[in-house]
């Protein structure tokens, strides 16, 4: 009677560690997949222009476009889309705005030509793709603006903005800080 007792007990550890075991590998793969999305994002590239980038690929790529949902006009829209000309109407000037194209597309280039492909409307793409397919506006309200200091640069001189937002360059001079550049 007693060896049935510890053979219970026994079984019933080993069920336990093997219920634990398994917890903990589940656990685990959830998070490598929850790091592998987060971790497309360089951490030289700030979130906001992480999350315009993927909004503005989604944008110029629907331009180019319009209502197509062939693979070879959304590889041809895809192609080369982080050139300067595409950015000049947002909010980071065109160089940041490459920057931040060319980290996102790196990660995400297959996943968004599926999503143009496969979508169902031009108006509720940018959404899924920005925020539910890549999460490449996680931690980004939207609408969300870049926020800009009292600064601009002139000759390489950081020179403060009047409260009207523009610069007398005649009378400004230089900050102290202009080693911050």
């Amino acid at each position: 009677m007693i060896q049935s007792l510890l053979i219970i007990i026994i079984i019933m550890k080993s069920i336990y560690c093997c219920l634990l075991i398994l917890l903990l590998f589940s656990q685990a793969i959830e998070a490598k997949k929850k790091k592998k999305v987060d971790d497309k994002r360089p951490t030289s590239v700030e979130p906001l222009l992480y999350c315009n980038s993927c909004q503005a690929i989604i944008r110029e790529a629907l331009k180019k476009v319009k209502d197509s949902r062939k693979e070879y006009d959304i590889t041809d829209a895809l192609t080369d889309m982080c050139q300067y000309r595409n950015f000049s109407i947002y909010e980071y000037p065109p160089p940041d705005m490459k920057k931040g194209c060319e980290a996102f597309m790196a990660g995400w280039s297959e996943e968004v030509e599926k999503a143009l492909i496969n979508r169902k409307s031009n108006e509720d793409i940018e959404d899924y793709v920005c925020y539910k397919l890549t999460n490449a506006c996680q931690n980004v309200e939207k609408g969300q603006k870049k926020g800009n200091d009292d600064y601009v640069t002139i000759n390489g001189k950081k020179v403060k903005m009047g409260d009207d937002g523009k610069v007398d360059i005649n009378t400004q001079k230089p900050t102290d800080d202009d080693d911050d550049l």
